[in-house]
C-alpha cells in the first residue's frame, strides 16, 4: 500500500503512539522522520504483525476458558432455576388444593348431617363435640375466622402470582429485547459498520470535493464495496443516503454530481489544461485515488 503523504512510498511501518494518529497509523519512512513521536512507538509491519500473533495467542486460551465456563455456569444456573421453579409450582399447587379441600371437607359435614338428617349419637366424638360447639357459637366463629384465613391467604398466593407473572412478562420482553439486537447485528452487517463522523461541507469545486475523501479510510471503502456486491445493491445513492453511516459518502457523491465538472464536457481540447492540472492534484492524494476508486466500483 502506499503512502497517502508521499505517493512514491510504501507504507511499511505501523504506530502505536497513544494519541488520534494524523497518518492513520500507516507510515512510510518519510511519515516517520516527521511524525512528532517517539521511536519506540513506531514499529515495521513485520514486528507488529509478530506482536499481534504473540498477544493473539497468549490471551486466545484464556478467553476461550472462560468463555467455556460462563456458559457452564449459565448452564447450571438455568437448570437450577427451572428445577427450583418446578418445586414452588407443586408446592404452591399442593398448598392450594389443601386448603380448598380443607373448606370443603368441613363445609360438607355440615350439609351431610343437615340434608341426611344424621342421628347425632351415631356420630365420633370429635363431630359431636363440633356440632356441640355450633350450638354453643363457639365452633362457628372459629370456622368462619379460620375460613376467612384460608381465603386471605389464598388471595395473598393470587397477588404473588399477578407479580411475579408482570415479572415473567417484562423479563420476556428484555429477553426479546435483547434476541432482536443480536439478530440485527448478526443479519444486518451495515449496523456494525462505523459511522463516518466528519461533517460534510458542500463545495463547487471538484477537486475540493474530493480533498473531503480524507475522512474515509480506504480499507473501509473496500468493506462498503464487498457489502454492497454480497446484497446485491443498484441505486446505491440512495442506499447511503438511508444509512447513518454512510451520509458522508451520499453527500460527497451527491455534490459530484451537481457540480459544473459533472455538467460540462471536460475531454474537449480547450478544456485540456483543466484536466492536466486535476489529474496532477489528484496524483499526490492517495485518499482521493482510492475513493475514485470505489466510485468505479459502484
Amino acid at each position: 500500500m502506499n503512502c497517502t503523504h508521499h505517493i512514491q512510498n510504501q507504507v511499511s511501518i505501523i504506530c502505536l503512539a497513544p494519541h488520534k494518529c494524523p497518518c492513520q497509523r500507516r507510515l512510510c519512512v518519510e511519515c516517520q522522520y516527521e511524525h512528532e513521536v517517539e521511536k519506540q512507538h513506531t514499529v515495521p509491519i513485520k514486528i507488529f504483525q509478530e506482536m499481534m500473533m504473540k498477544k493473539f495467542y497468549k490471551s486466545y486460551p484464556q478467553q476461550t476458558s472462560e468463555l467455556i465456563i460462563q456458559r457452564k455456569n449459565f448452564k447450571e444456573m438455568l437448570s437450577s432455576t427451572q428445577n427450583k421453579l418446578r418445586q414452588i409450582w407443586v408446592g404452591l399447587e399442593d398448598s392450594i388444593n389443601q386448603m380448598y379441600e380443607m373448606i370443603e371437607m368441613e363445609d360438607k359435614f355440615y350439609v351431610n348431617f343437615i340434608t341426611n338428617n344424621v342421628n347425632p349419637t351415631e356420630l365420633s366424638n370429635t363431630e359431636l363435640e363440633k356440632l356441640v360447639s355450633i350450638i354453643l357459637g363457639k365452633t362457628q366463629e372459629d370456622r368462619n375466622d379460620q375460613k376467612k384465613s384460608y381465603l386471605m391467604q389464598l388471595e395473598m398466593i393470587k397477588k404473588y402470582w399477578k407479580e411475579t407473572q408482570t415479572f415473567c412478562d417484562n423479563f420476556n420482553t428484555e429477553l426479546k429485547g435483547i434476541m432482536q439486537f443480536i439478530k440485527k447485528k448478526v443479519n444486518n452487517p451495515w449496523e456494525n459498520l462505523k459511522e463516518i463522523k466528519s461533517v460534510y461541507n458542500r463545495k463547487e469545486d471538484l477537486y475540493q470535493v474530493l480533498t473531503q475523501s480524507k475522512n474515509i479510510d480506504g480499507a473501509y471503502l473496500n468493506e462498503v464495496i464487498e457489502m454492497l456486491r454480497n446484497e446485491e445493491i443498484t441505486n446505491c445513492l440512495k442506499f447511503f443516503s438511508d444509512k447513518t453511516q454512510l451520509k458522508f459518502i451520499a453527500s460527497m457523491i451527491q455534490n459530484i454530481s451537481e457540480i459544473d465538472f459533472s455538467k460540462k464536457n471536460y475531454s474537449t481540447e480547450n478544456n485540456d489544461q483543466i484536466r492536466k492540472e486535476l489529474i496532477k492534484k489528484i496524483s499526490y492524494g492517495q485518499h482521493i485515488i482510492e475513493f475514485l476508486k470505489f466510485l468505479v466500483s459502484l
